[in-house]
């Protein structure tokens, strides 16, 4: 009887410990969603993925996301790692392949800030720098553009003499190509500091080069000028420490040797 009595009170003041909790990532079957998952049990993790992706009713399958094997023992569920990628499918749902085995990550919108747009083209091989067309769009909605029309002399007196003598000038030749630089500020988010900024040039129609300056949020800029600003603290400490250190090296030796006494005055 006292042996009973001592394993109850032991079960009650020291119950067993809950397995603690392993990270999983779970995704919906057409891979659009994906929610990580903190789950000690198979039971537990299907009832939070239920929950997460408010799953009304139905039967729901768990498969493991990279082959579509299924998940229906514990024991399996126990031998995964942690951060192992399941797929939940409910009714009349199966596991697709990605293509090449490679889940796409879905690219985010971009948001337009200002695009501006040097394209300087000619309309004769013999004209000596061309024509120069600005164009300008800010935040995809309100744009403006301006043309500056660069001729020959031959041409500028040409088109003077023509307009006095009331002849209908001749009609536009077809552009040439020079040079095209475009430069396109955008932002991934809503609360990036700067945005980033995409640079294109063609030249010529042939030759055509881009370089993308992904630009961070401010916080990620602040966090980069506070470690700068640390390290060059931790520098000029340092540099304090040691000149102050070697300064009152010499002023010790400057005492011992003597040499700093003043003359008695008569």
């Amino acid at each position: 009887m006292g042996a009973s009595v001592g394993a109850v009170t032991k079960q009650t003041l020291f119950p067993p410990l809950m397995p603690a909790g392993r990270p999983f990532r779970v995704s919906n079957a057409s891979r659009s969603s994906r929610k990580g998952i903190v789950a000690s049990s198979l039971q537990e993790l299907i009832s939070k993925t239920i929950d997460a992706f408010l799953i009304s009713a139905g039967i729901v399958t768990l498969v493991l996301e990279e082959d579509g094997t299924a998940v229906e023992t514990e024991e399996f569920f126990q031998s995964l790692d942690d951060n192992t990628h399941f797929m939940i499918l409910e009714k009349g749902q199966k596991w697709t392949q990605t293509r090449n085995g490679v889940t796409p990550m879905r690219q985010k919108k971009k948001m337009g800030v200002a695009n501006i747009t040097f394209d300087l083209y000619k309309l004769n091989p013999k004209d000596f720098i061309g024509c120069l067309n600005v164009k300008a769009t800010f935040y995809e909605i309100y744009s403006v553009s301006y043309d500056i029309k660069c001729m020959g002399a031959k041409s500028v007196l040409r088109s003077v003499k023509q307009t006095r003598n009331g002849v209908t000038p001749m009609r536009q030749k077809k552009k040439m190509g020079v040079a095209n630089i475009t430069f396109d500020l955008y932002k991934l988010n809503p609360k990036d500091f700067i945005g980033c900024l995409n640079v294109k040039a063609t030249f010529y129609e042939i030759y055509s080069v881009s370089y993308d300056i992904k630009c961070m949020g401010a916080k990620s800029v602040l966090r980069k000028v506070l470690q700068l600003i640390s390290h060059a603290a931790q520098i000029t400490g340092q540099f304090l420490l040691y000149t102050g250190t070697y300064m009152l090296q010499l002023m010790g030796e400057y005492d011992e040797d003597g040499t700093c006494t003043r003359p008695k005055q008569e």
